[in-house]
C-alpha cells in the first residue's frame, strides 16, 4: 500500500511546476470521486404555465395512443 509520506518523498523530489501538476490532480481526482452536489428543484417549472387544465389535456394526449382493448 502507497502512504502518504512516499508520495511526499517524491513529490519533493520534483520542481516547483510539476509539484504543482501534482496538487491539480490530486483535485482532480477529489472532484471526480466526489459525489455530485444535490441542485434545489425550486423554480423547475419556473416559466411554465402548468395548470389542472393543460395537465389533464397532456393526460388525454398520452392516453389517446394506449390501445383500449387491453383495459377491462
Amino acid at each position: 500500500m502507497v502512504d502518504a509520506q512516499m508520495i511526499a518523498e517524491k513529490v519533493r523530489h520534483l520542481s516547483p511546476p510539476r509539484q504543482q501538476e501534482v496538487l491539480d490532480f490530486v483535485d482532480f481526482l477529489s472532484m471526480r470521486d466526489a459525489p455530485p452536489p444535490l441542485r434545489s428543484l425550486e423554480g423547475l417549472w419556473q416559466g411554465f404555465d402548468v395548470t389542472p387544465e393543460t395537465l389533464d389535456e397532456a393526460r388525454l394526449e398520452l392516453w389517446a395512443c394506449f390501445p383500449r382493448e387491453d383495459i377491462g
